[in-house]
This record gives C-alpha cells, structure tokens and sequence, in this order.
C-alpha cells in the first residue's frame, strides 16, 4: 500500500470518527477521547462544557501558506502529474541532504519557569524555545533552499507543509539500535496550568509506517497518557486538562529510517500558566540562578508570522485571551480593516479582542509579558492601538494591576491606528501587562508593533541586541 492510498484510507478514517483515536493508554480526558475529537473543520467540536475552542488564540483558517490535505480533486490531478518523470517523489535521504541542517538542543534554551516560549516557529536565532530534544533520535533544526524542487515536494505525500524558514527535521538518514528504540520526541516541561489548554503543529511525513502521538504525564502519575494523532491535515490540533501539579507534554515519532522522514513547525500552545503554589528550595534556587532576560530581548514585537514573541496571550487574571490575527476582520465599521502604516514590514498581524458575534462586556484580557531586568532610566515602551468604537478600554500596568500609567484615548472618527502610544518604564520594572475590558459585541480593540524607544525620541536603546527597536 503506498502513501497516497493510505492518505485516501485515513482521510474516509476521519470523516467519521475525527482527527484523533485514542492509544491504549487512554484519553487525556479518561472516557475514550470524545473530548479530544476536535476536527480541524470544527474548531468547537468535542469540547464540552465551555471548554476553549482550538481558535482561542490564532484564528488560522485562511492562513496565507496552504498547510492542509489535498481535496479528492487536487487528489486524481497530482497524481497523473506525478506519474511524470521530471515530478518524481523524493526520497527521505534526498530529502535531508538538501536541507541545510542545524543542531536543535537537548535542553530547553530557557525553561517556561525563566520565561522560555511555549509556542515556536524556530525561524529565529534566539528564540528562546521551551521545547527540548528528549529522544534517542533528534529533531534537527532544516530550512531548504535553491535545490529544492516544490512539485517534487507536493509528489511525495498528500498532506500539505507550508515552508516559512526553518522547521524541525528528524530520519531520512541510518540510525542504529532496534526499531521500537528509535524515538523522536520534543518535550516541554509545564509547572502549573489553569484549565483546559490546547497543542497545535503542523506535521508531514513521506511515510506510512511512522506513528505520532502526544502525551502528557503529570508528576504524581506513574504512566503518560498519549493520544495517537492520525488526520491529515495540518496543523494537528489536541486539547488537553489542566494541572496544579508539574506535568510533561511532548510531541512522539516512532517508526523512523532511513527511507523515512517527518518534518514539524509552528508549534502554537494555548493555554494559562499558574503559579506554582509551593516551592521547593532547589526550584528557588534554580529560579535565582537562572538568567534573567534583558528588555530588549523581552517587550519588542511586531507579531508577525503567526509570532507572539514572549507574550502570554492568557496572562495572570485573565477571564478570556487576546487572540492573534494576520487578517483584516471584524464587520466594516468598527472591524479592523486598515493596515497599521507603521509595520515596516508590511505583514499583516496583530493581537486584538472583539468580536461580532458574542457579548464580552464582563471578560477582563489580559497579555502578559514574562520578568525581565529593566536597568535603564531612559525607555520608553512604543506601542500603536487600533480602537473604533466608545467603551472598550486598555491600560499597561506595571509589575502589577495597581500601577497602570497608561490608559487608552479618545475614539477620533478620523483614526483607525493610534500610532505611537507611548508609556514610560521605570528603572528596575520587571514586567508589563496590557489590560482590556467593556468590549462588547460588534467592538474591537487590536495592539501591534510594541517596541522601545530612548527617551526625547533619540534612537534605539536596543542596539547591541541586533535588532531594531521595532523588533
């Protein structure tokens, strides 16, 4: 059976059952994966009582970079297509030779404790990831470039894979040891989590034989519980419960050689951290030995790309999250539907809340910057606001709810973007939060291009850091 029958098989599979089938060591939920049967289709489906829906935080239903499955349609014609020579698959080692390949860690850059991110593209050099190497094969980070061939590429696998810059590569080379050894895994380490939370990640293979799974284990239990992941389009999406005990969750690929290969990007975790409520005193003093990031490393973003830079869009007393948009949305009149002029870039994406579809006067959104050391007298945190509507309100506060500096302006008919919102931090500041609320239904509010700046407007204070003050 080759790959393309199989795709056919599995996406019938689906149709019926939806996306994920539970492994024998049982649901995440414990009565046979029901809650954890979301569709990619159904961003609500299998989520009970409330619980968040898939698009909490990133609205990707029209990404710009097609990720998903074929149609039966694009199916009969990529495969008369395929059948001529010059679109011959590629073959797993093929396919690692030609990527230029960097090591990916064994150990997380900075943990999610430090302010390590929970959610990574692994396009930039210091990004600071919390997901880690944990397998006896690694995960590599690959980007491919002028020797690679897209047709061939599309010919070799059904599912879809959509190549920003780099992404994690594992196989496609001879590895040593029994079959059943060979196992790729990517883990995070999660000291406390409020409520349901939710893993999405596109994935690909060249393989049907590989197996991938995610699995969570939580301190105090003896055994993971994993859910094996079959649909075919991306990005694969899990919910899963919260904890008040430290668990692991971690990305599993089984089946490997070297005739096999898999590929995996974007990770996106959604969900609210806690504080831990008790800790011990080598948790203290790992806390205090570790590296305390800088500001410039922490506050800039211009969040494109699917990228919330350092920000938790679920922070501390938050009701409802921020969600992240790379799109015009939201109806004509108070929607957001015009480019902030201030993105340099001229890439679309933004943090908003709002909606045309639901009250959310009595929600409180909070987005929360992780600690960092403020050592400067002299900066100022740059941000634009987009606001169309009377009611809705922002505040940033300092370190703490109690110390908000900055409260929104006046709605003007004349403006969409207020460009340049600026707040003064104060030396030895540790941490930043924007605060909305009394946004009701048919209202929006969105924030975008955070950046620093000296005070007096004389430059960059971020420049030994090689990047601008507009990240």
């Amino acid at each position: 059976m080759n790959l393309w029958t199989t795709f056919v098989l599995l996406f019938m599979i689906d149709e019926t059952r939806g996306c994920l089938s539970s492994s024998s060591g049982g649901s995440f939920y414990g009565y046979g994966g029901s809650r954890a049967a979301a569709s990619a289709d159904d961003p609500n489906g299998g989520i009970e009582g409330g619980g968040t829906p898939e698009t909490a935080f990133y609205d990707d239903s029209q990404s710009k970079t097609k990720t998903k499955g074929i149609t039966f349609d694009e199916f009969e014609t990529r495969k008369g297509q395929c059948e001529r020579a010059q679109f011959k698959e590629y073959t797993a080692g093929e396919m690692r030779n030609i990527a230029t390949i960097v090591d990916y860690p064994h150990k997380s850059e900075l943990s999610v404790g430090e302010g390590g991110r929970l959610s990574c593209g692994f396009d930039q050099e210091r990004e600071f990831c919390a997901w880690f190497n944990n397998g006896s094969v690694s995960f590599s980070k690959a980007i491919y470039r002028d020797a690679f061939n897209r047709e061939r590429f599309d010919c070799t696998s059904p599912r879809g894979f959509g190549f920003d810059e780099y992404f994690l590569l594992a196989g496609g080379e001879s590895l040593s040891g029994e079959e059943e050894n060979r196992v790729a895994i990517l883990q995070i380490d999660i000291p406390c989590q409020l409520g349901e939370g939710t893993l999405k990640f596109d994935f690909w293979t060249n393989s049907y034989s590989v197996q991938l799974k995610v699995c969570m284990q939580i301190e105090k239990q003896e055994e993971p519980i994993c859910e094996y992941m079959t649909n075919p389009e991306n990005p694969l999406t899990i919910p899963f419960p919260g904890s008040g005990d430290p668990f692991k969750l971690w990305i599993e690929v089984n089946g490997l050689d070297e005739k096999s290969i898999v590929l995996l990007d974007n990770i996106r975790y959604d969900g609210q951290l806690c504080q831990m409520k008790t800790a011990t005193t080598d948790l203290q003093s790992a806390q205090k030995d570790a590296r305390t990031l800088s500001i410039c490393e922490v506050l800039p973003c211009n969040f494109n790309h699917g990228n919330t830079c350092f920000y938790s869009l679920n922070g501390i007393g938050s009701t409802s999250p921020w969600l992240l948009s790379d799109r015009f949305l939201g109806n004509k009149l108070t929607g957001v539907h015009k480019d902030d002029y201030n993105d340099i870039d001229r890439n679309l994406g933004y943090v908003y809340v709002g909606n045309d579809y639901a009250q959310t006067e009595e929600e409180v959104f909070v987005m929360e910057s992780p600690k960092f050391v403020n050592d400067r007298s002299d900066v100022f945190l740059i941000f634009d606001l987009f606001l169309r509507s009377f009611g809705p309100q922002l505040r940033v506060c300092i370190d703490s709810f109690d110390y908000c500096p900055y409260s929104n302006p006046q709605v003007n008919k004349t403006k969409f973007w207020f460009i340049d919102q600026k707040v003064y931090l104060p030396v030895g500041m540790k941490k930043v939060y924007f605060i909305a609320g009394k946004v009701h239904k048919h209202q929006f509010l969105a924030v975008d291009n955070i950046r620093l700046e000296k005070e007096g407007n004389r430059g960059n204070p971020c420049k030994k850091f090689g990047r601008t003050s507009r990240f």
